[in-house]
């Protein structure tokens, strides 16, 4: 048996081998870049007049106040760039260029116009340059704008589409096939007999392959050799991981790790010094990673979230993210292991306070509505006191 930091470095040590695929921009949502996107034009690429009114030279601002300026025409956003002649002024609309020998414009609420005659309002200031977006203010040309490895939202499709990319290079994402198994389980819509469950853990692991836009599909294996080994290989062969829930134990009818390794999975370890989830399997092929995760919910959600999610993260299919939660009581866990504490979390000033969660074992599926992570809470302590701060993972 090996301990949880021993676990999480040998996951990483085999993370999915992304391809490098080009997709449409509208198909990129939710992937990993996988290029630096640099600026190939400076933002804004002209000098923007932002806000509706007129453009001056500032040289003339007393002609404004007293004599006032002739309007000589009218500008719009979309427009090629006007000359404005000396002694006249021009009506401008936000996001259309500034005139060639104007520097200023005055919003429309600080003018008058009599006739074809703009002049200042009375009491109204102005400065030189205002109410113009500079070109290049916002982004010089050249400058990195989105790093390898950002995750694409929809900020991030603005700004991709702005630099006029209608296709990017994103990380492929695994295809996964998640498996229960178990004979005391049924499916979501039967009815179970008093000796039987519904199947819950299939749908948190979809729930987490939803999260991050990973394909999959979900399959029920009896706890039956044969039955067993023939569906592993055959979903192996469509998947580049599989999540298998069940069937790692020390149980007679507990046949997964053995089924694995006739199928020419190597195994990197099975059993983790740790609470909830001690019977955790990781295992990986030239084809395909295997997590085999214990039956109980509760284990499941726990070793789901503190050890696939952040595999997800090492192979660069989601960005990394790293948390930390404060406890807020005290805590005692005498066992020689690193124990994965349920809490619910509340966001106080930025920082997560972690309160826990009490339930009733491993197999206390109603408790997941009530918890939202899991917090860290290393072997080499037996003592945790409130307000010490440990590794916090999110249930997605």
């Amino acid at each position: 048996m090996i301990s949880f930091n021993e676990a999480q470095s040998l996951l990483f040590q085999h993370p999915y081998q992304a391809e490098i695929l080009h997709v449409s921009l509208l198909e990129a949502k939710g992937m990993i870049l996988a290029e630096d996107i640099i600026n190939n034009r400076a933002a804004p690429p002209f000098n923007r007049i932002a806000m509706d009114g007129i453009s001056i030279a500032f040289a003339e601002l007393e002609i404004l106040k007293t004599a006032g300026l002739f309007v000589e025409k009218s500008t719009y956003a979309g427009d090629v760039q006007t000359e404005q002649i000396s002694g006249t002024c021009i009506k401008v609309m936000t996001g259309g260029v500034v005139p060639k020998g104007a520097d200023t414009v005055i919003r429309i609420e600080d003018i008058d116009i009599n006739g074809k005659t703009a002049f200042l309002k009375e009491g109204a200031s102005v400065k030189i340059g205002q109410n113009i977006h500079k070109m290049g203010s916002d982004c010089a040309l050249d400058e990195l704008l989105l790093r390898e490895g950002t995750l694409i939202k929809s900020q991030q499709l603005a700004v991709l589409a702005t630099l006029g990319y209608h296709e990017v290079k994103v990380r492929s994402k695994p295809k996964v096939g998640i498996v229960s198994t178990g004979d005391e389980l049924v499916p979501v819509n039967a009815t179970p007999q008093p000796h039987q469950i519904r199947q819950s853990n299939p749908y948190f692991l979809a729930g987490i392959c939803q999260e991050y836009g990973l394909d999959y599909q979900m399959i029920h294996l009896p706890d039956e050799p044969s039955a067993l080994s023939s569906g592993l290989k055959s979903l192996a062969k469509q998947v580049d991981v599989l999540l298998i829930s069940g069937g790692v134990s020390m149980g007679e009818r507990d046949y997964v790790a053995q089924t694995l390794h006739q199928l020419g999975v190597q195994q990197h370890f099975h059993r983790v010094a740790q609470r909830p989830g001690k019977p955790l399997y990781f295992g990986s092929s030239t084809e395909i990673a295997v997590f085999g995760f214990p039956g109980n919910p509760i284990s499941v959600s726990a070793t789901a979230t503190s050890y696939f999610i952040p595999w997800l993260r090492k192979s660069g299919i989601c960005e990394e993210l790293r948390l930390e939660a404060v406890l807020s009581k005290d805590i005692q866990f005498k066992a020689a292991l690193t124990y994965l504490l349920p809490v619910s979390v509340s966001n106080v000033g930025g920082v997560y306070n972690a309160i826990p969660v009490d339930f009733n074992g491993s197999g206390d599926v109603l408790s997941l509505s009530a918890i939202d992570g899991f917090l860290e809470l290393q072997a080499d302590n037996w003592e945790f006191p409130k307000g010490t701060t440990h590794n916090y993972y999110p249930v997605k």
